[in-house]
Formats: structure tokens, C-alpha cells, sequence
């Protein structure tokens, strides 16, 4: 008791919320988290991922996890993350996700400039691709571990490493290992693409008690959005092979977008659970059917994903373009990077699913958004 007491002392902010109740505050969250567990687990949402053993997990790692004093949290986070391996996935996937994961890291650990490690990286990731392709019997229980340590190094690695090339102090190891080991990733292979210095810098940066209601409230959002899809997917979108009338095609196009809302629940649960550890994560979609315009849509949808190229590719690519005028290295610009994010977006799947699709359709839609939001920036200048 007196432990969520402290806790609640340690959750006063400006305009006073948190000051007021601190235990009442704190079991609200608890009993709101203990029903989303229970009803996740009684509709069998994403069973197929395994998301209703992934909660209790986070339901038990948060109680334990809120009481401990400040200083024990990061490396019980760590222990959380190591047991749900051994817990979600068994003990032979575990150990290869956590020798693998202990690999990659390591090369990022090196101590050379990022550019060398950078190129360590690539080759022993190219290895590693190839074994995949070419003998993937040759990795244990592969079709487990592959799209997870995929999942955790394909993106992260990278955001890593670019502000490494900048940072004056090296954050600690725990946060470093902490950042690749976001345990819900475990199960959530489709994760949202973090960034390291916001990782570093939201961890507690605000009252304790707000930070865990957000998640929860996130999580939440994440459940009524994924009950949503169900309803979309299976009563309300046309069947692809019956669409004939134009209105039955408009419906299928409205219906797709529509779809969107299973990526937006699945990282909605997945950011949610990381602000019930510390983790003061933005917000990850702007209200995305409110868009006024193509560039609303872009700048509104996957946030984290838009930050990613923004910071990565984006900006390295305009400074060099700039030279032949703003707004046609700014058009030229938005192209590249949407054909790059098309790309990415099979790197990704080829993680996640064994194969580098390279599809018209996608081609299509990839081009044709880069060409809209190009237009639309232009005209708002």
C-alpha cells in the first residue's frame, strides 16, 4: 500500500491531476487492464498472433513492474521481456531469438565508426537472409524466429545507428538493450518503428499514473479498433471476385481504407503496452478519416512510420536535391522516398513472410500517393 502511495506522489503535475486518490487512480487502471485482458481472451482477438497470452503477461509484468522503486524498473522490463520469450514462444525459439538478437546487437555494440558497423551489419544481415532463402532448415524452428528477430533489427537498427552518429552521451546499456527488446514485439511482428531518441526521452517524462492511463486508454482504442475490423472484413466489404457496379467498386475501395484500422489497433495495443512500462510514447495516428488532403492523410497516418523516412531517408536525400531549386528538389524528393517506402515496405514483408513481393498493384499505389502528396504539397505552398 505504501508503495502505491509513493507512486502516486510521484505523479503530480502541473494542472494537479494525479495528486488526488493516488490508490483509487491506480486500481481504475488495474481493473480497467484486467477486464481488456478478459475480454481479448473471451473474443479471441488476434488469436493468430497471440494476443490474448500476450496481456496476462503484461497484466502481472505491470503490477510487479509499477511497485518497484524507479531504479529496478529498466532491468525487470529486460527480465520481462527474456521470461515472455521463453513464456509465448518456448524455450528452442526463445533461445534462438535471444542468440540472434545477441549477434546483431553485438555489431552494434562494436567499437568502430556507425558507417563500419553499418557495413557489418549489412553483410552478416545479408548472411542471414540468404540462409533464410536458400537452406532455412538450417535455423531452428526458423518460420518463429526469423520474422521476429526481423521484426526487431529491420528498422530499429537503423534508427539506432543514426542517432548514435550524433549523440554526445551513449544512453545506458539497459535502455540500449531495452530499446530492441520491447517485449510485446515478441508477438506483435508488425510493430511500429520506434525512435531511439524519442525511446530514450519519454521514459518517465511525466506523472507515472497519466503515462499508464494513456496506455491503457490506448490499448483500449486498440480493441475496439480490431473488434471494428472484424466487423469491416467479415459483414461489410464486397467480395473482390462479385464487385460489378461502380457502386459496389467505390464500396470495395471505401472498405479497404477502411481496413486500416487493424494497423492502427495493433499499434495502438502495441504502444500502449509500452507507456504501462514508462515508455511516454506519442500518439501514433492523427484521426486519419478527418484528412483534408493527401498530405493531411501522409502526415496523419502511421506517424511513426512518416518520422522514419522523414528523419532517415527524406531530409539526407532534399539537402542534396535542394541545389536545383526548393520546390523541385522537395518533388523530386517526396518521389524517391515514396518508391523507397514501397521498397521497404517488401524489405519488410520478405522479413516477415519469406518472400520480396514486388507487385504492380503496389507499385501503383506506392507512386500514385507520392505523385498526389508531391502535387498536393505544391499547391499548399
Amino acid at each position: 500500500m505504501d508503495r502505491i502511495i509513493n507512486l502516486g506522489n510521484q505523479a503530480v503535475s502541473p494542472n494537479g491531476l494525479g495528486t488526488k486518490n493516488p490508490v483509487l487512480k491506480y486500481s481504475l487502471i488495474l481493473i480497467q487492464l484486467a477486464c481488456l485482458t478478459f475480454l481479448v481472451g473471451r473474443y479471441a482477438v488476434e488469436e493468430s498472433l497471440g494476443l490474448p497470452a500476450l496481456l496476462p503477461v503484461v497484466l502481472i509484468g505491470f503490477i510487479f513492474h509499477s511497485l518497484l522503486p524507479l531504479k529496478f524498473r529498466m532491468p525487470f522490463f529486460l527480465l520481462i521481456g527474456v521470461g515472455a520469450a521463453f513464456w509465448l514462444l518456448n524455450w528452442l525459439p526463445a533461445l534462438m531469438i535471444l542468440a540472434l538478437s545477441a549477434v546483431f546487437f553485438g555489431i552494434l555494440q562494436l567499437p568502430f565508426s556507425v558507417t563500419f558497423r553499418s557495413i557489418i551489419l549489412l553483410i552478416v544481415g545479408g548472411i542471414f537472409a540468404a540462409i533464410w532463402i536458400l537452406s532455412p532448415q538450417t535455423i531452428p524452428v526458423g518460420y518463429k524466429v526469423v520474422p521476429v528477430v526481423g521484426s526487431i533489427f529491420m528498422f530499429r537498427a537503423s534508427a539506432y545507428l543514426y542517432e548514435v552518429r550524433y549523440e554526445k552521451t551513449p544512453a545506458p546499456i539497459q535502455q540500449q538493450l531495452a530499446y530492441f527488446l520491447l517485449f510485446p514485439n515478441l508477438i506483435l511482428i508488425l510493430f511500429p518503428v520506434v525512435d531511439y531518441k524519442l525511446f530514450r526521452r519519454s521514459y518517465y517524462n511525466h506523472a507515472p499514473l497519466e503515462i499508464y492511463q494513456k496506455g491503457v486508454r490506448w490499448m483500449i482504442r486498440g480493441f475496439f479498433h480490431l473488434m471494428l475490423y472484424r466487423i469491416v472484413y467479415y459483414y461489410i466489404q464486397p467480395n473482390v471476385l462479385e464487385v460489378e457496379s461502380l457502386g459496389q467498386i467505390a464500396a470495395y475501395f471505401v472498405t479497404t481504407y477502411l481496413l486500416m484500422i487493424r494497423l492502427s489497433g495493433l499499434f495502438h495495443t502495441s504502444a500502449g503496452v509500452l507507456c504501462l512500462f514508462g515508455f511516454n510514447l506519442p500518439a501514433l495516428f492523427h484521426n486519419y478519416y478527418l484528412a483534408s488532403g493527401f498530405s493531411d492523410v501522409w502526415r496523419r497516418i502511421n506517424t511513426y512510420w512518416r518520422d522514419y523516412v522523414m528523419k532517415i531517408l527524406y531530409y539526407p536525400i532534399y539537402f542534396k536535391l535542394r541545389k536545383y531549386g526548393n520546390q523541385t528538389g522537395m518533388v523530386v524528393t517526396i518521389l524517391i522516398v515514396f518508391v523507397l517506402s514501397w521498397l521497404l515496405h517488401s524489405y519488410q514483408w520478405f522479413w516477415l513472410k519469406g518472400n520480396f513481393p514486388i507487385r504492380s498493384v503496389d507499385a501503383v499505389f506506392w507512386i500514385g500517393f507520392g505523385l498526389l502528396v508531391a502535387l498536393n504539397s505544391v499547391i499548399q505552398q
